[in-house]
């Protein structure tokens, strides 16, 4: 729950972690799936903006890549328009992977509740 009124700057926090032996690629990298927030352009936020945390470099399959490992968070942030009447939902889209594989796509559903 976060508590906002119209015109306030909000932030949204995602805590992430992947267990040991496992990661989540970067946002962006051009060979594998990684980690994503969709529908944040589908908040009643202003100037709403995805924080992904700073990925460090590693070696998937003999290739340099960015990655997530332990824990993280994922801030969204924006300025509140209007006042929500139900939940604000984002979905978080990721592929965790290991050392030698990867796992199906996950589609998770992530709801903040706005008051006054």
């Amino acid at each position: 729950t976060i508590t906002a009124s119209v015109g306030s700057k909000v932030s949204l926090e995602i805590k992430f972690t992947c267990d040991d032996h496992w990661h989540l690629y970067a946002p962006g990298d051009p060979v594998y799936y990684g980690i994503n927030v969709a529908g944040v352009d589908t908040l009643p936020l202003a100037v709403a903006k995805v924080n992904y945390p700073e990925p460090h470099e590693g070696t998937f399959l003999g290739e340099k890549v960015k990655l997530y490992e332990g824990e993280n968070i994922i801030e969204i942030t924006g300025v509140l328009m209007s006042m929500p009447e139900k939940p604000m939902v984002v979905e978080l889209e990721l592929q965790a992977c290991d050392d030698k594989s990867c796992l199906p796509p996950s589609f998770i559903p992530i709801s903040f509740t706005v008051v006054k």
